[in-house]
């Protein structure tokens, strides 16, 4: 457990991308991964952590497992469905320096293949929202 409201889970990012991308118009339950907001750690451009916000709430949390896996945070305790939040994510080199910043309004949708997954990977050197 990595703090408050944050359980640690072992995701192997590529199946979650399949899930997320290659989804039809409504996921089976079996395909959903427990609510929350996943970034892959990109460990090739020295990505050490992640601050992960829901409005003010927020929770630093390191790679679940580290290269294949995914920083996770806020689980379902901060979850309510249809809930819309300033989601900001930040993610650090291991001496603290900002690598990324990322910030949008998101709303929390547990139906379809939303799942009450909010996941993020990176584009050119660049948070990117993948769901």
């Amino acid at each position: 457990m990595f703090g408050s409201g944050l359980t640690g889970r072992r995701i192997a990012a590529g199946c979650l991308l399949v899930v997320l991308v290659g989804c039809s118009s409504d996921c089976t339950n079996g395909s959903c991964y427990p609510y929350g907001t996943y970034v892959h750690p990109n460990t090739e451009i020295g990505a050490a952590s992640a601050e992960i916000c829901f409005d003010t709430d927020c929770e630093t949390v390191k790679a679940v497992e580290g290269d294949g896996d995914v920083y996770n945070g806020f689980n379902s305790s901060f979850w309510q469905a249809g809930r819309t939040v300033q989601l900001r994510l930040t993610v650090f080199d291991a001496s603290n320096n900002v690598i990324d910043t990322l910030t949008e309004k998101r709303t929390m949708d547990p139906s379809g293949c939303a799942c009450g997954v909010l996941f993020y990977d990176w584009k050119d050197g660049r948070l990117h929202r993948q769901n």
